[in-house]
């Protein structure tokens, strides 16, 4: 660019249709040239244009330089504070919007972002006094919802009820709200509530007991369910919320008998066709074959739906044993979904990079005496569909073991002590995308100390704890570090079979890579090397677990494994179909059988369809 008026014709153009990526490009050497001085505002345009090509790291350092100045223009710091929330870092959020308050007091606009900052980075009670002057302001009835959740968040129950004042909408919200948070506790006391306000309405019943399966209260999730059901019978939503909690507890006749009963009503309501088609083995005389096959062929479903439907088609090809329709009805589904996500599977490969890149100058001598010596967490890391909630549900059959499922706690913590960010609102292109120094002992406290305090909080009395997370499988470093006495297990299996199976479900976004066979070839490659650095990095802290063996000799395995964790035998590790255990995994049916045998060389059933596949994955064991 030769002056400041064609860099800035150049970074207008991409936000008025052009090519956004090309005119960063082109207007580089005019922010980074030695001896360039670009203006607040033009940072701040190249920071939009930066953003609408989700070039996220190009866009936070556009945004910082554009606020980094004696006067800042309170437009961009109002939209650094949005990016800096929007992309799960509410702390510094906050900073920026607290900095604006000050500019602009009073602005309305200003005191619910600085609310909406301090409530993601709970800091509640702040929240709530913000949130309170705003209602006394507007009276609107979305802030009040507000308000009762910093309040319900900070611990204060009594005044969040007096707050909902016995209004049946403002109780759905703040269930709702807090649902969404992932405040299971704080909701299930709400909607508790609820229903003995509301005893005779169905839906106060169908949210407790949607909040009871999530806290794998499987006895009161049933009876919420059948209460629902019993105000409102044949509802085929309370049906398909039945047959879910029946399908995640094992009782998968009971799961059938209730989507069927959903169907009866509703034939093509395509979340009882999915929760059906993983309970049946379809025949040819298999009524709901023929709705799917109907359905596919419609051009009246939306993307998502679409997506639902091949991937049911594909589950029943493949009891027809019709292998390669099966297949190509799983790619489409993938196909679907991929559309509707932007996701690319180079960005995890960039994020396993940058993880290595910050442990290749870690000082390992210096953090050994850093983390905790508890030996409560259990990780157990793999791939999905690589054996992970066969091997958590063989050692939570020992009486001193609970089963965690896929906790979202050790990301959690991870990226609140080393990154700035919310765990579970990170996207993989943001995490660790701004420098940052290897992790020192204060952070590795405080990550020990975080995940404890999380787990104590979800098994009190447990003498093991098992997360199955396989995406802690990147931040399994941090985890060694926090606990040099914890177990740390990695399941591997054939990864031909292993990417079959991980493309033949219908997974939501955290395993996208599993959309399409060849995203996944390159997404477990990358998986395979972090798995060979960490294990290079902690030598003979990581127990390998092959599924091959396991399922080849189930109690030699077993055995070991038990052992691995600091066990003693118990015979009920192998007692899988009497389990009673809560699975929420694609794995949930096939774990309850004793051993899940017949997918060993599954993928051979599937050529020439995975071929691509096959030979991208050569040369990995």
């Amino acid at each position: 660019m030769n002056n400041d008026a064609d860099t800035l014709q150049t970074l207008q153009g991409a936000l008025d249709g052009g090519d956004p990526a090309d005119a960063l490009a082109r207007t580089a050497d005019a922010f980074y040239a030695p001896g360039a001085a670009p203006a607040p505002a033009m940072w701040f345009l190249r920071g939009q244009v930066a953003e609408r090509a989700t070039d996220y790291h190009a866009a936070l350092h556009a945004f910082l330089r554009a606020a980094d100045t004696d006067t800042p223009d309170p437009t961009h710091l109002f939209h650094c504070g949005h990016f800096l929330l929007n992309t799960a870092q509410p702390w510094a959020a906050a900073r920026m919007f607290e900095t604006l308050d000050k500019l602009v007091p009073g602005n309305v606009e200003i005191a619910v972002a600085l609310a909406k900052a301090y409530l993601d980075a709970e800091n509640y009670r702040k929240s709530a006094v913000i949130w309170e002057k705003l209602y006394k302001k507007t009276k609107a009835e979305d802030v009040l919802v507000q308000l009762a959740l910093a309040r319900m968040l900070s611990g204060d129950e009594k005044s969040t009820v007096k707050l909902l004042d016995g209004h049946p909408d403002r109780y759905r919200q703040l269930i709702v709200a807090l649902q969404e948070r992932g405040a299971s506790p704080e909701a299930y006391r709400i909607a508790r509530k609820a229903t003995s306000l509301w005893p005779s309405q169905p839906h106060a019943w169908a949210y407790r007991g949607i909040i009871s399966a999530d806290l794998d209260n499987v006895a009161d999730a049933l009876r919420c369910h059948e209460k629902a059901l019993s105000l409102n019978p044949g509802d085929p939503d309370f049906l398909f919320n039945l047959g879910t909690v029946y399908a995640v507890s094992g009782a998968t006749e009971k799961a059938a008998d209730a989507f069927r009963a959903g169907l009866a009503g509703a034939p093509e309501d395509i979340r009882l066709l999915r929760g059906l088609a993983d309970c049946i083995r379809f025949t040819e005389e298999t009524d709901e074959l023929q709705t799917l096959e109907r359905l596919a062929a419609s051009n009246a479903l939306s993307t998502y739906d679409r997506a639902a439907v091949m991937y049911c088609l594909g589950k029943a090809y493949d009891d027809l044993k019709r292998h390669g329709d099966a297949m190509r009805a799983y790619v489409a589904g993938g196909s679907a979904r991929a559309s509707e996500r932007q996701y690319d599977v180079n960005d995890e490969v960039a994020l396993m990079g940058r993880i290595r890149d910050l442990f290749s100058t870690v000082d390992l001598e210096t953090l050994a005496s850093a983390g905790h010596r508890s030996n409560k967490p259990v990780f157990i890391v793999g791939l999905p569909r690589s054996g992970t909630t066969l091997v958590e549900q063989i050692l939570a059959g020992h009486e001193q073991v609970q089963g965690g499922g896929e906790l979202p706690c050790l990301r959690d913590a991870v990226l609140y002590a080393c990154d700035g960010r919310i765990g579970r609102r990170a996207l993989s292109p943001w995490e660790f995308a701004t420098p940052r120094t290897a992790p020192g002992a204060t952070e590795i406290k405080d990550i020990a100390g975080r995940y404890l305090k999380a787990i104590d909080a979800r098994a009190p009395d447990a003498k093991r704890l098992i997360d199955k997370q396989p995406l802690n499988d990147r931040y399994i470093g941090f985890a060694a570090l926090a606990f040099p006495d914890a177990t740390i297990v990695h399941c591997m299996r054939d990864l031909r079979d292993t990417g079959v199976s991980c493309v033949s479900k219908n997974f939501e976004a955290e395993f996208a890579f599993a959309d399409d066979p060849e995203s996944f070839a390159v997404y477990a490659r990358a998986q395979r090397d972090l798995m060979g650095f960490w294990e290079a990095l902690f030598p003979g802290r990581i127990v390998a677990a092959s599924y091959e063996a396991l399922v080849g000799d189930p109690e030699v395995e077993a055995r070991r494994l038990v052992a691995a964790i600091g066990l003693d035998w118990s015979d009920a590790c192998l007692d899988l179909a009497g389990s009673d255990r809560v699975v929420k995994t694609a794995s949930a049916q096939q774990v309850r059988q004793d051993v899940y045998r017949s997918a060993v060389n599954r993928w051979e059933r599937y050529l020439p369809e995975i071929e691509p596949m096959v030979k991208l994955l050569e040369g990995v064991d």
